[in-house]
């Protein structure tokens, strides 16, 4: 019989470290109000786990795509690349999705965006 892997949640890192639920949350949310030796014991047992974040569950959770549109219509290549990687960096920090779209000046292309920016935080 194959056994079927399933990924780590919060509740097993919490089980893991015997603490709460909400303490795991305040650790990996990076929240103030937990000892250093509550918070290391925590982030050990997330790494014992494999624990990774579900970023599916978190949009769920806050009903909101942490997701940011970049859109352009300056082909310039050193434009594009300088823009792309400093808004990627942005995004990393904030735990946020990027996506990039090109925005041409034609009104079809500017309604099909504008359809799809219904699905995201901010562009």
């Amino acid at each position: 019989m194959t056994k079927i892997l399933r990924r780590s949640t919060m509740v097993d890192v919490a089980r893991e470290a015997d603490v709460s639920l909400k303490t795991v949350s305040r650790v990996l949310n990076e929240e103030d109000y937990v000892r250093d030796e509550t918070r290391n014991v925590v982030l050990e047992a997330a790494t014992k786990l494999d624990y990774k974040l579900n970023q599916a569950a978190r949009t769920l959770r806050a009903g909101a795509a942490q997701v940011i549109a970049l859109l352009v219509n300056n082909p310039s290549r050193s434009y594009l690349e300088n823009v792309h990687i400093g808004a990627l960096k942005q995004c990393h920090d904030l735990s946020m999705q990027l996506v990039l779209d090109h925005c041409p000046d034609g009104v079809d292309d500017v309604k099909r965006i504008c359809r799809l920016s219904l699905r995201w935080d901010s562009f």
